[in-house]
């Protein structure tokens, strides 16, 4: 998930927690009454739940913490887009550019593989591909 899909989606949940009012009625009878509670601009907020209601808040508050942590620990996938300029080369014109390579031996290729591999310069890019006669 991106930060901004994530970001998207803390906007649809709900915020804040779930309280529980017991009520006893004047017959000796018990009701629960399911409040969603949140602050905004320093100001709390309280707006009741039916009990049908009530599973599914929990689990859209459960998810909006998971997502929150996520943002928290930069735990998200980043994409970045980069402009750049490729040159490929196919058919006859990369035989004729490979016709030279075939002197190598495995020794000579596997060392400066290593050599590039390991060199600290950034901003590289390396691509490796086989052809079959």
């Amino acid at each position: 998930m991106t930060k901004d899909e994530i970001i998207n989606k803390l906007n649809i949940l709900p915020k804040g927690g779930i309280t529980t009012k017991k009520i006893k009625s004047s017959n000796g009878k018990m009701y629960e009454y399911y409040f969603l509670q949140w602050t905004l601009n320093g100001k709390q907020y309280s707006k009741s739940i039916k009990k049908e209601e009530l599973d599914n808040i929990k689990k859209q508050l459960e998810e909006r913490k998971r997502l929150e942590e996520l943002l928290r620990n930069n735990n998200y996938i980043e994409i970045k887009t980069f402009n750049f300029n490729c040159h490929v080369i196919i058919g006859k014109e990369l035989k004729n550019l490979i016709v030279d390579t075939k002197k190598y031996n495995k020794r000579y290729c596997y060392n400066d593989l290593f050599n590039y591999i390991n060199d600290n310069n950034n901003g590289k890019v390396f691509f490796s591909f086989c052809l079959l006669n």
